[in-house]
């Protein structure tokens, strides 16, 4: 039975959080308006939970269908609402003077009051469009402009394998990786991984989870490359059995579906360029600033012909010998492992925004997320939450993120006592 009131979906949660043990009580109000109500269940849910984890349900603000509510407040109406962010965070609360205490006051205004660390500043964004696409992008304010803003080499720490995370891999069904976990250098403090730009991106797109190893493997960068190189191969046997439009409607039409519909030659022909020299680049084996364009060796020997026969519309022997070989390629990138992974990285990122911060990260935030936008690790909150300054320790709330190189508050390198200075209350509106 679907819910006609909006109300309903939230006193739902009355015999959810009875069955969960969860402490304090949260009465039906039917008499109450929309707005208040939902403010009452997160409510409940924070105090019930003593932890800012139940802010990541929070939806992008574009999302918000219901009048009247502050940010900190979840809209139960909206479509958007999120699901958390599942991640193995060693919680940098669990240490130090904050152990065991969650910090949040609801201020007499509608605010919530609460206690963290800004760790990062947003200073570009990009919407995800889908991981076929972010290759295609070029240019100002694109993918490939973001992540070239990112250093060649980021130091990522690795935990060590605690109780606490050997438990949560228990029950995630995740084993430690071999590569990882049986190295000597990893002792009790973990160790520092040095990772290429290619790797931190890969890690991000799939909040650093897939497969049943933790963390998962270098080698899932064949992965990626190989979503990239099917994109260009498929690209590759257009330009070489196109140029004739008969045999294009004959034969090729279903590969259309790829690159949105029947090719252009110029358009095409740009496409291979920017998604090879954004492989290489990506790959370390070009200049970050490539000016002419490229092309993959066996189509750059043959593109005047390719140029005349797309001009003049008839076929072209070298063309389709240049198809048949990206064909035969082509069919060995199709495999269960690689949907697997194209499917989670879309789930991922679908609605969000891919963004870099001041502090050289790379992360995956809500759409709304934009340049100066904050990045916090609030008191109480098991991973990052996008914050909107507003003037005088004021903010909004714009949702939950994940920021690779800052899911285990890596950060902080443990020392608790000298980031302890730096903690800032503040108030979410």
């Amino acid at each position: 039975m679907r819910a006609t009131d909006p109300r309903d979906k939230v006193y739902a949660f009355l015999g959810l959080a009875e069955e969960l043990g969860q402490r304090g009580k949260l009465h039906p109000a039917y008499e109450k308006p929309i707005a208040e109500a939902f403010r009452d269940v997160i409510k409940f849910m924070l105090q019930s939970s003593n932890s800012l984890n139940a802010l990541t349900l929070k939806e992008d603000p574009q999302r918000t269908k219901t009048p009247g509510l502050e940010s900190w407040v979840p809209d139960f109406n909206s479509h958007g609402l999120m699901s958390a962010i599942v991640h193995p965070v060693l919680n940098l609360w669990s240490v130090g003077e904050l152990a065991g205490n969650t910090h949040f006051i609801f201020g007499p205004s509608g605010d919530l009051e609460v206690q963290g660390l800004r760790i990062g500043t947003a200073c570009a964004a990009h919407e995800f469009t889908g991981i076929n696409r972010l290759v295609l992008d070029d240019g100002p304010g694109s993918f490939m402009s973001l992540v070239q803003d990112l250093p060649e080499y980021s130091n990522v720490w690795i935990p060590p394998l605690t109780p606490p995370l050997r438990s949560y891999l228990e029950t995630q069904d995740l084993i430690p990786n071999k590569e990882v976990y049986d190295q000597p250098l990893i002792g009790k403090e973990g160790t520092i991984a040095r990772q290429p730009r290619l790797e931190v991106l890969w890690r991000t797109l799939l909040r650093d989870r897939i497969g049943n190893q933790f963390p998962p493997s270098k080698r899932t960068v064949d992965l990626i490359l190989g979503v990239w190189d099917k994109e260009l191969l498929i690209r590759m046997v257009i330009a070489g059995m196109d140029s004739d439009p008969a045999v294009s409607i004959r034969q090729t039409n279903t590969l259309h579906s790829y690159i949105g519909g029947p090719p252009n030659w110029d358009m095409l022909k740009s496409s291979i360029s920017g998604m090879y020299c954004a492989r290489r680049i990506l790959k370390g084996q070009h200049s970050d600033h490539v000016q002419n364009e490229q092309f993959p060796e066996e189509m750059r020997a043959i593109l005047p012909e390719l140029d005349t026969a797309w001009a003049e519309g008839r076929r072209s022997d070298e063309g389709e010998a240049m198809a048949i070989m990206a064909s035969k390629e082509l069919h060995t990138l199709f495999s269960a492992e690689a949907l697997e992974f194209e499917s989670l990285v879309n789930m991922h990122c679908a609605r969000r925004n891919l963004f870099t911060t001041r502090e050289g990260q790379l992360g995956i935030g809500p759409k709304s997320t934009r340049e100066g936008d904050e990045i916090w690790n609030l008191v109480g909150a098991d991973g990052p939450l996008v914050l909107r300054p507003q003037g005088d320790g004021r903010y909004t709330l714009l949702g939950a993120a994940y920021v690779h190189g800052a899911m285990f508050a890596e950060w902080h390198e443990g020392d608790f006592d000298a980031i302890a200075k730096d903690i800032k209350t503040i108030s979410i509106v």
